[in-house]
Formats: C-alpha cells, sequence, structure tokens
C-alpha cells in the first residue's frame, strides 16, 4: 500500500508502519546521466542511519507508550546506514532519546531467544546495569509530532521518511 504525502494521516497505525525513521548524518548532490550524451540530472541524497521501531517493554508497566501513545525506537549494533532520495522525507520526527534509559535496558529483549531473533535480531540490551555497550534507546513524542508547535523538538537529524 503507497499512501502519499497528501494522503498521510498519522493518527492511523495502518499509516505509521509503512514509515521509517533516521538520524541524518550527510546530505549529498550527485550528477545522473542514464544514458551516454544525455543530459545531467542533479539528484539530493541523504546518508542515514536507521532507526528501528521497539515493540513493547517485556516484564513492566511502560507509562510513555501505554498511556502516553508514544513510540519507541532503538539503533542497530551493529550501525545500520542507507541512502535515499531527499524527495522521500516527510519530515522531521520529535525523538529524542529515553530520558530514563538512553540504552536499551538489560531486561527490556524478550527471554526466548527465537522470538528475539525474530523481532530484535539486531538489538543489544546492556550487558549489565549502567554498562552502556547496548543500542541507543529513542522514544518519538507522538503528542509532539501530532499537536505540537512548528517548531522541531529535536536537534533536527531525526525523520520520516516513507
Amino acid at each position: 500500500m503507497a499512501i502519499s504525502s497528501g494522503e498521510l494521516d498519522l493518527t492511523k497505525p495502518e499509516h505509521v508502519k509503512h514509515m521509517a525513521l533516521g538520524r541524518a548524518i550527510l546530505s549529498f548532490q550527485t550528477a545522473i546521466s542514464p544514458t551516454t550524451g544525455t543530459v545531467r540530472q542533479m539528484q539530493d541524497y541523504l546518508y542515514m542511519e536507521e532507526i528501528w521501531p521497539f515493540k513493547k517493554s517485556q516484564g513492566r508497566e511502560d507509562i510513555l507508550t501505554n498511556k502516553f501513545g508514544c513510540l519507541r525506537f532503538y539503533s542497530l549494533k551493529p550501525s545500520v546506514y542507507s541512502v535515499i532520495e531527499v524527495r522521500r522525507i516527510l519530515g522531521l520526527a520529535p525523538i529524542t532519546l529515553d530520558p530514563l534509559h538512553q540504552i536499551l535496558p538489560r531486561n527490556a529483549l524478550p527471554r526466548s531467544a527465537l522470538e528475539r531473533e525474530q523481532n530484535y535480531s539486531f538489538a543489544r540490551a546492556d550487558t549489565s546495569s549502567g554498562v552502556g555497550d547496548g543500542s541507543a534507546f529513542w522514544i518519538l513524542k507522538w503528542w509532539a509530532l501530532l499537536w505540537g508547535s512548528q517548531k522541531p523538538c529535536s536537534s533536527g537529524e531525526t525523520m520520516f521518511t516513507k
């Protein structure tokens, strides 16, 4: 299901699942000539780090997701980078590191090895509490995205893409 940016409605879960998040690292422009002797076309691209959705905290109440509708994301370990066309960017996303756990907590991933491999194959939790060797743990401030001001809530380095 392809959704154009004009039809996009972030209050519909079926629309949200078709989007991805990433942290901008470098924007660049390149000249492309489809065949020899044709006019070069300039294309704008973005080199970005992928951020993946974190489905659910295991074994404890998550007030930010359950009561305030926030979404959680994690950076992959090792990091995964992509190059996308700038025209695919929908806009800035109000994402910050989780205020309590900036690294995926030790007990956050499922206990089942099969479930971890299927849903979080590149997520790494802290090896022990407070070490800081796990995946970065992000939170999307949903209320800021839907009802916030026009000013970005982050440093401007995270964005939605389609």
